[in-house]
């Protein structure tokens, strides 16, 4: 009978136990959401997250989307056109440096293309009347032009210098490099 009472005992602190981590869990996730919706609603669209697939929404996030498209396309062109070169009298190994270079340029080409092709999409849908959708590849074409401009900008301070001394042995590696950047 004792075993029997002390078996029932056992299952049921396990079992308020299980309900208390359940309760935590679902805590957790509420706060992570409110994170989230925070987030959102202080991004540049400067809207709430209720007004997430409406129609002023979508097109105020094709308007912004459009000129940051804008924004990185000059940018861009610029880098293409303009390669300042960072120089120093110090620096002897350039191919690494011109290799990352490269490849930053080519990440934001990358960006503002995926940004460009989701404005489409969101025109197209805007024009479907389907809010929805046109909200969600505006915001989308938003953040990939975002990412567009923030590469850019790391080569135009990369350019200038402003990313870090070139070591004293004069060869550049982009990873000790990485560890400097704010």
């Amino acid at each position: 009978m004792i075993e029997v009472k002390m078996k029932i005992k056992t299952i049921l602190i396990g079992f308020l136990f299980l309900v208390v981590i359940g309760i935590q869990g679902c805590t957790n996730i509420q706060e992570e959401n409110k994170e989230n919706i925070s987030y959102i609603s202080n991004g540049d669209l400067n809207m709430l997250p209720s007004d997430f697939g409406t129609k002023e929404y979508s097109e105020k996030g094709i308007e912004i989307s459009n000129d940051k498209i804008s924004e990185a396309k000059e940018k861009i062109n610029f880098l293409k056109t303009n390669k300042i070169i960072y120089t120093d009298k110090n620096l002897k190994d350039k191919d690494n440096y011109l290799i990352y270079r490269e490849n930053i340029l080519n990440y934001s080409i990358n960006f503002l293309n995926n940004s460009m092709n989701e404005s489409e999409i969101a025109k197209q849908y805007f024009k479907d009347n389907n809010y929805y959708y046109a909200s969600k590849y505006g915001k989308s074409s938003l953040g990939n032009a975002e990412l567009a401009i923030f590469y850019a900008d790391r080569i135009l301070r990369l350019d200038k210098g402003e990313w870090g001394p070139v070591l004293e042995d004069g060869v550049w590696r982009p990873g000790e490099f990485m560890e400097n950047q704010v």
